[in-house]
């Protein structure tokens, strides 16, 4: 069957009315929440608008290289078509959704010669909860589905045509595949799979074609990412935390580790739940913030469904090296992911096929049982039992649909709040605004922003703000581990440098004893200024050696800092001319001060214990001969 003829278009009908009802039910027009949409998003409109593939809400909007530029280039088609808002490149992932579900038909209508079986597989990709909520984000997870299959398929076709080198299908498989890589570098899979097979099959003159005209396409991108100092997905990959730049690099160990880590996750959750979506599953306890295990049902539910996968692989007898190849080079990848990457967004592209080869497996099984005289695959009556996994989506698209129509959580929405204040209240062109979601919140406050140096060296992140020009800083309460490990240790350390200006969610609340409760949902906007706080070196991340700190006031203390304290002589001066000369211990002043107070042109002679001055002192003179006692408090 065609893909364009009118007996598939009435199939693709079918579908098409299917979308139309449960697209709009589920969808979800708020901003999603995660700041890698928001940079897709930024990087579409710096393509369209011909600066290049450059991080505009950055400082000097440098070049960027931390997303493959595939899905950005297709979005920046749609918005040279004249549609440019973020709602509508939702609504461009929905019809990528629409005519993934299409795809998924025909390819298995390919394998299966079943229209009935596989108008209910499309169906139920279309109904399937993860796929929708995908859908409605703009990211590449879906884009990443659609060339996915389409490289399959038209595989399958050039494969059908024994790879005949003029048939126009063979160089739209190459022009997909390369969009795919382009997309998510995760494509290399696919593209090995596609290798070795024609490899086997023997047909190298093509399969040579294939490689030089795919490397040709692809080269360019390496080149600019290996002189841009390479992918920083890849410099996260080869962390034992992925989010803190001082950590150590991989060893064989921890890869054994990530890998049995990322086994028993992909088996008892993401497996179970990205095919059966109603199984909804907890990767932390809120309480304790451990990790939660799954419960036994999902252990044999992910088995199973592996177990039929592969069934239903092997009984492809033409395909099924292809796929086992496939599935074999992509979790082989997911295996190799830090363990902080968990949720379904990766495995989620794997999902039509998956549930496709599943069902497939069950199929292998009843016709081992039973033999029938008429293969099981091909009969309308076993294909429309499936028609029964739709029931199951029920549940979970109505809850998507719920949480589409609630509002932002209070805490999200505080931080966006003060985006959108940053966007009235702070004027001038060299805003640059340092937070955990910056392309997330430039969508709201159109200001330069900045990220943080995943690091404890105080040093290092303080020489990165001056580099990237920081002006200001957002705390949030979102709940991510980058801001607590990092930035907020900052803010303790080196508080004069911080001036709060703005906050939401930061009202007192109090408990049932009248003791107030820390806020748990806020999100504090502060000017951030080099020039406060402590000038001098650092070692090791920390204050040693001479220096010079200054008070919000415009006081300041000289003297000696030994491992992040000041210590030994030293000298403190007020706005006033007031200075305070002696000897500070574990940062405190403690002993014999000498006070110069110019109004009076008065040297005191003082005694301190832990910062707290004797109420008893002497006026001296300048050889230190003590004149009279004064009262000092």
């Amino acid at each position: 069957m065609k893909i364009f003829s009118l007996k598939s278009l009435l199939y693709f009908a079918i579908l098409f009315l299917i979308f139309i009802q449960v697209y709009p039910y589920i969808f979800d027009a708020k901003i999603f929440l995660g700041g890698d949409n928001a940079d897709y998003y930024l990087l579409a409109n710096a393509l369209a608008e011909g600066e290049g593939y450059v991080n505009t809400h950055l400082p000097g909007a440098p070049p960027a290289n931390h997303f493959p530029p595939g899905y950005p280039f297709l979005m920046s088609l749609i918005i040279r078509l004249g549609f440019e808002t973020m709602f509508a490149m939702k609504v461009f992932n929905g019809i990528l959704l629409l005519l993934s579900s299409y795809l998924l038909f025909h390819l298995s209508f390919k394998l299966t010669k079943n229209k009935i079986l596989s108008i209910i597989l499309a169906a139920l990709v279309l109904l399937n909860s993860n796929m929708l909520e995908y859908s409605t984000i703009v990211m590449s997870e879906i884009s990443f589905v659609f060339f996915t299959l389409l490289s399959i398929y038209l595989f399958i076709l050039c494969n059908e045509r024994n790879f005949n080198l003029k048939s126009p299908y063979f160089y739209l498989m190459i022009v997909s595949m390369v969009i795919l890589f382009y997309i998510r570098t995760q494509g290399i899979a696919l593209f090995g799979a596609f290798f070795i097979y024609m490899g086997f099959k023997k047909q190298f003159k093509p399969l040579a074609i294939f490689v030089a005209l795919s490397v040709i396409a692809i080269l360019p991108w390496q080149i600019r990412s290996a002189n841009l100092g390479g992918s920083t997905y890849m410099k996260q990959l080869m962390r034992v935390e992925p989010y803190n730049n001082d950590s150590k690099a991989m060893e064989f160990g921890d890869w054994m580790d990530r890998v049995g880590d990322n086994t028993v996750r992909y088996i008892s959750k993401e497996i179970p739940n990205v095919i059966f979506p109603i199984m909804k599953v907890e990767y932390k306890d809120r309480a304790t913030g451990k990790d939660v295990e799954s419960p036994t049902s999902y252990w044999v539910v992910g088995i199973l469904i592996i177990i039929l996968a592969l069934l239903g692989i092997w009984s492809m007898k033409e395909y099924r090296w292809l796929f086992l190849l496939l599935y074999g080079s992509t979790f082989g990848i997911y295996m190799l992911w830090p363990q902080v990457w968990f949720g379904i967004r990766f495995v989620l592209p794997m999902a039509p096929i998956t549930l496709m080869f599943a069902v497939y497996g069950v199929y292998f099984i009843l016709q081992s049982i039973f033999k029938p005289k008429t293969p099981l695959i091909e009969s309308n009556k076993f294909a429309l039992v499936f028609a029964l996994l739709g029931f199951l989506q029920i549940t979970p698209v109505k809850a998507l649909a719920e949480k589409s129509a609630k509002p932002h959580p209070t805490n999200w929405a505080n931080f966006l709040k003060i985006g959108e204040w940053s966007k009235d209240h702070l004027k001038g062109k060299k805003i640059v605004i340092s937070n955990r979601k910056p392309g997330l919140i430039y969508a709201t406050s159109k200001h330069k922003m900045a990220g943080f140096l995943y690091t404890t060296d105080r040093e290092a992140m303080l020489n990165d703000f001056k580099k990237t020009g920081v002006t200001h800083v957002i705390f949030e309460q979102l709940g991510f581990n980058q801001t607590g490990l990092y930035l907020y240790p900052l803010f303790q350390k080196e508080p004069e440098k911080f001036k709060q200006i703005h906050q939401f969610g930061a009202g007192i609340k109090k408990d049932k004893n009248g003791n107030n409760l820390p806020p748990t949902n806020a999100a504090w906007l502060y000017e951030f200024n080099p020039e406060m706080g402590y000038q001098g070196p650092y070692k090791n991340g920390v204050r040693e050696g001479k220096g010079k700190y200054i008070y919000r006031d415009n006081s300041y203390v000289e003297g000696t800092w030994v491992n992040d304290t000041l210590v030994g002589e030293g000298v403190l001066t007020k706005t006033n001319g007031m200075t305070f000369k002696g000897k500070w211990e574990k940062g405190r002043k403690n002993g014999k001060f000498i006070i110069f107070e110019p109004s009076k042109n008065q040297l005191i002679e003082s005694y301190w214990v832990n910062d707290t001055i004797n109420i008893e002192g002497y006026v001296i003179d300048e050889k230190g001969n003590r004149k009279s006692t004064i009262r000092l408090r």
